[in-house]
């Protein structure tokens, strides 16, 4: 009985010690992967936190540019209240001091529509001629909804594209509509939905939309709706290019590593505005980010989807590096 025990002893200790370097074996490479997967999520984690930032610097860029142009509309109502009657040489002078085009790439023009009382509008265009204006003419969608005329009076610079909407009643079309009414019942500015402008006269047409700032008699807001809606005179406006505007913006960003697609209100096909080239960042695999901008009453969705090779290359190096 001894012998047999002591046999099995020796066989069980042999059996044990060849063991000894394949369990050290095993239990280091599952170190080494845990390793390996750690370090990876952490450059995953620090790839993020870079995309993420790199969103955020778009995201405010977008921001930023259209407060711009939403305090140069407000700057532009303070030559109409000092004003009782701004002419047209007058508009002209102050449009080419703001230097537009030069200053503030992305923005169509700056202008003026007028409200025309009721009954009003032969007079209306018969003053415009009077002044040398010949060719001024009053057009509009026909729509039974509208309950008051406007017209667009003033419209810089005077190229082509802006030439062709100088007379266009905005107020007949129904997304630009709801925006002046905003403005005027809120005495501040308003951005418009998706439109296209009168302003596109070629064949390869841009989504656009507009901002308003309303102009009341008087050098102050009316305090109540009812008093805007009586003293109201016309609205201050900027018409936008979407695909500009929104390639100025970018143009003016060094690192962008993505592609994104910017829409008003939800994204949505009916909704775009505009989006980078190389494809939709609504598809394909890798880091997303979805980011809002607010605006004059409205608000904008940026969708950004990180370029090939953004995500995981550096990790993944690392990672390798690690494990070998």
């Amino acid at each position: 009985m001894a012998d047999a025990a002591a046999r099995e002893d020796l066989v069980r200790s042999r059996l044990f010690v060849p063991a000894l370097p394949i369990m050290v074996v095993v239990v280091g490479l599952l170190a080494t992967l845990a390793g390996g997967l750690l370090i990876e999520r952490l450059g995953e984690a620090r790839e993020r936190q870079r995309f993420e930032a790199l969103v955020d610097q778009a995201n405010d860029a977008i921001a930023a540019r259209l407060d711009t142009y939403v305090a140069i509309l407000q700057a532009g109502a303070g030559l109409f209240a000092a004003s009782d009657e701004v002419t047209h040489s007058e508009f002209k002078a102050f449009a080419r001091r703001v230097e537009l085009r030069e200053r503030y790439p992305g923005i169509q023009g700056i202008g003026y529509s007028a409200r025309i009382e009721d009954g009003e509008e032969g007079a209306f265009v018969a003053r415009q001629h009077a002044a040398g204006r010949d060719d001024y003419a009053i057009s509009r969608r026909d729509d039974p909804q509208a309950d008051e005329r406007h017209a667009i009076l003033y419209l810089e610079p005077e190229d082509e594209r802006n030439r062709a909407a100088i007379g266009f009643d905005m107020y007949s079309e129904p997304t630009r509509r709801e925006a002046m009414a905003r403005a005027r019942d809120t005495g501040g500015p308003a951005m418009s939905g998706k439109v296209e402008l009168v302003q596109e006269i070629d064949e390869k047409k841009q989504a656009g939309f507009l901002i308003y700032e309303p102009i009341y008699a008087g050098d102050v807001a009316p305090a109540t709706v009812e008093a805007r809606r009586a003293s109201l005179e016309g609205f201050l406006y900027a018409p936008f290019r979407a695909g500009d505007l929104l390639e100025a913006v970018f143009d003016s960003i060094d690192d962008k590593p993505y592609r994104y697609a910017v829409y008003y209100g939800e994204p949505a096909p009916e909704n775009l505005l505009f989006r980078s080239s190389g494809g939709s960042p609504e598809g394909g695999y890798g880091l997303r980010a979805v980011r809002h901008v607010e605006v004059a009453g409205a608000r904008w969705t940026a969708v950004y989807r990180a370029g090939p090779g953004f995500t995981g290359g550096a990790a993944r190096q690392l990672t390798w590096a690690f494990l070998i």
